[in-house]
């Protein structure tokens, strides 16, 4: 499957993930595209639920004063060529998220957000931050792209009003341990 990550991206959503393979929960990845970094979390994590968040018609509510992409980019995409290429563990959830979001009782190990924008960004911190699992992380994806700006914006805004956490930084990418 397709992946936008590159290798040094893979390397450290793997890295990362790997750091979690003790921590109970599920798993979690928002902005599937084409499926290339949802099947390395798969195969990674085989015994572990993995739910997939995405339109799979591209990126919804930009804010045209913030983010660079535009409702609409990444789209072309057919959900059912990747459900193709994933196994029973996999949990698609089609349409805008966080409306597509019902696990509220469930804890999570790891969330990769791959949004590009403010939105999709502020909106996984959201939800998820009050479900993660001690020792859980979520990594975000662009972090200081230029095509990005939204995702740096929404991760400062949070990291300036909750409690200190573990962080890395990592070149266009960076992780928060719960």
């Amino acid at each position: 499957m397709f992946s936008c990550l590159d290798n040094d991206k893979m390397t450290n959503l793997i890295a990362e993930l790997q750091l979690t393979k003790d921590v109970e929960g599920e798993i979690a990845e928002i902005g599937v595209y084409r499926g290339g970094s949802a099947q390395a979390i798969s195969q990674q994590m085989p015994n572990k639920k993995l739910h997939l968040y995405d339109t799979f018609k591209g990126i919804v509510k930009s804010d045209k004063t913030i983010d660079i992409h535009s409702d609409g980019d990444f789209s072309g995409i057919d959900v059912e060529d990747i459900k193709k290429e994933m196994s029973k563990e996999v949990v698609f959830h089609v349409g805008t998220f966080p409306e597509t979001f019902t696990e509220f009782d469930s804890k999570f190990s790891f969330v990769h957000s791959d949004t590009d924008t403010y939105f999709g960004t502020q909106e996984t911190l959201k939800i998820f931050s009050n479900r993660m699992a001690l020792g859980g992380k979520i990594l975000f994806d662009d972090w200081k792209w230029h095509l990005c700006p939204g995702v740096e914006k929404a991760i400062l805004e949070f990291l300036s009003n909750s409690k200190k956490y573990e962080t890395k930084e990592y070149s266009n990418q960076f992780a928060i341990t719960f």
